[in-house]
């Protein structure tokens, strides 16, 4: 029997949800649909820039949170 695999597979297989032996079918098949390439083209594009996406807190809040900490350390 032939599946036919799709964008959700592909994300299943990226998060490690797809069991082994379809994965390596998944695989196989992406270089035969233009389509599943193409995604997981974009996967790939999109899993290099999310760390250029991502920003740590500001300063102000990490501030509070210590300043709310130090305070309710001395006090007990």
């Amino acid at each position: 029997m032939i599946k036919n695999f799709t964008p959700n597979d592909v994300l299943k297989n990226q998060s490690g949800e797809l069991p082994t032996e379809e994965s390596e079918h998944l695989n196989a098949s992406i270089s035969e649909s233009p389509d599943l390439e193409t995604f997981v083209d974009a996967i790939k594009q999109l899993e290099k820039q999310v760390p250029t996406l991502l920003s740590g807190p500001s300063d102000r809040p990490l501030k509070n949170i210590m300043d709310y900490v130090k305070k309710n350390i001395k006090d007990k």
